[in-house]
């Protein structure tokens, strides 16, 4: 298998149609999501003034995660994996349309939508990452994972940078409604993408859902390899939260840096993991995905190190750009480990429970840096 696919152009896998139409979904679609984040950010600090504020906006992003998120992979595991899609992708344009005339009845009702937006995505979010072995052969998966991670972190940058654009120079407002087209277009284009349905016999009752929920874990916890990989990641989770949220204060206060610099250095870390991933895309299969983890974590470990000592803009700038190249096959490794290690019925489930313990504490660190305590 490795050799062979190692052969590959990584951009074979976008001759796939269904691919294709995934990848151009989740481009455009992520672009406005990282749009729709930092006008959220910015629009709550131009009302309040206040830090903590804003780190509130990111704290109502990643409670649904935490309260529904579980369930949501029940969800996606009983049901039309492609329907769910194409349904929260239609509830989220309608909810970030509604978010500039919720504005006028209080800035309260802005992190209500945020929350409800983030809370539909718990279901997006494990559909979309259990349909791409159905879509993508085994041959092809390890590209396509490097591909969709490429999409999902360029096209990030891009919407900070269109979402900073739109405040500066035109009504904040389009910001929103740029996002919600983008969810609409989005929902256009996977309902075009053929994707088998997932039959289920059982009953919808509380006590079926439970029983998946249970059944789910036990098929996860019964697995040495996702459950070694639950543990560790849980623990890198929290390495990647406090150091993400330690980065600004450390580049201005300890290297002098100004916040365009610190923009900068971030944007070259996405530049890193884009090359990084590129590298994944025709070289993945040429070892396992474990001993990727391994690599890829003990480099950005030692980098994380040499951080602490860094005297300089340029080496700081040079350092995270290699913890960025590293990031990349830990995270398309960490994919294929669920893709490949779990069945079609209960990988909706598993998935949910890597996303909901690694969103939940990255996000909650980071927000702790803004609101100590």
């Amino acid at each position: 298998m490795a050799a062979a696919s190692g052969s590959l152009s990584p951009f074979a896998v976008f001759r796939n149609t269904r691919f294709r139409l995934m990848w151009l979904a989740q481009l455009v679609s992520t672009i406005g999501d990282s749009l729709v984040d930092i006008a959220a950010a910015i629009l709550v600090y131009r009302v309040t003034g206040s830090a903590l504020a804003v780190g509130l906006v990111l704290m109502a992003t990643a409670a649904p995660a935490l309260l529904v998120g579980l369930f949501a992979g029940v969800v996606v595991d009983r049901y039309d994996r492609k329907r769910i899609m194409v349904v929260c992708d239609l509830l989220r344009g309608v909810f970030v349309l509604a978010i500039p005339f919720l504005i006028s009845l209080g800035i309260g009702w802005l992190y209500v939508a945020v929350a409800v937006v983030s809370a539909i995505g718990t279901f997006f979010n494990p559909a979309h990452g259990s349909v791409l072995p159905e879509i993508a052969s085994d041959e092809e998966l390890a590209a396509a994972n490097s591909m969709l991670a490429i999409s999902g972190f360029g096209s990030t940058a891009v919407g900070f940078a269109a979402g900073g654009l739109i405040a500066a120079t035109a009504n904040i407002d389009w910001a929103f409604w740029f996002n919600a087209a983008t969810f609409f277009f989005s929902a256009l284009i996977i309902s075009r993408i053929a994707i088998p349905k997932l039959e289920v016999d059982e009953s919808t009752k509380a006590e079926t859902v439970l029983l998946n929920l249970k059944a789910g874990f036990s098929y996860l916890w019964s697995s040495d390899i996702l459950r070694s990989f639950l543990l560790v990641a849980a623990g890198i989770a929290v390495t990647f939260g406090l150091h993400n949220a330690l980065l600004l204060p450390f580049a201005v206060e300890a290297l002098g840096a100004s916040e365009f610099v610190f923009g900068l250095q971030e944007g070259l870390t996405s530049v890193a993991f884009v090359i990084g991933s590129l590298f994944m895309a025709s070289r993945a299969d040429r070892l396992r995905a474990g001993q990727w983890l391994t690599i890829a974590f003990i480099a950005m470990g030692i980098v994380g190190v040499l951080y602490s000592f860094a005297t300089s803009i340029p080496w700081a700038i040079a350092l995270v750009m290699v913890s960025g190249f590293f990031n990349a096959p830990s995270s398309i490794a960490g994919r294929l480990i669920i893709q490949r290690q779990t069945t079609r019925e209960v990988r909706g489930r598993v998935t949910s429970t890597f996303s909901v313990a690694s969103s939940w504490i990255v996000k909650s660190l980071w927000s702790r840096s803004v609101w100590p305590g």
